[in-house]
């Protein structure tokens, strides 16, 4: 079986050769609300999974990463980008309704995986996004 690349919660940023992702019309491949389970994908077949600036957005961040597992391949490279809860960009948005600490994506513990990656940008005043790479165990 050909593994996939996905970029959940796509928005308008369409990557070409990935499966793109989101629940609003975006001309993108697959229309799905994340927060609904199961994930149109088989089991085992992503190798790469792309979800910027969508964590926070879901109303289970667990039960949903317990979803990307299911998907998640042996090996399979997870991308997470999501602001800071005391990042104006968290204030910003009304739909941001899980609040991701960063002790959630350092210690990550929601399945077998290593965190092979984390930064949180800092500004001056503020903390901004957050960027966690984790490679999937299985």
């Amino acid at each position: 079986m050909e593994k996939i690349k996905l970029n959940l919660g796509c928005g308008n940023d369409i990557k070409k050769g990935w499966i793109n992702v989101d629940k609003e019309d975006f001309g993108q491949e697959v229309m799905c609300d994340l927060n609904k389970k199961p994930y149109p994908f088989d089991d085992n077949s992503a190798e790469v999974i792309l979800m910027q600036d969508v964590i926070e957005h879901l109303k289970s961040p667990k039960l949903g990463l317990k979803e990307i597992y299911r998907i998640a391949s042996d090996g399979c490279t997870l991308v997470i980008r999501t602001p800071h809860p005391k990042s104006p960009n968290w204030k910003k948005d009304k739909e941001h309704i899980s609040p991701i600490y960063p002790e959630f994506l350092q210690k990550f513990d929601v399945f077998p995986c290593d965190v092979v990656y984390y930064h949180c940008q800092k500004g001056l005043f503020h903390y901004w996004n957050q960027l966690a790479v984790i490679r999937v165990k299985k």
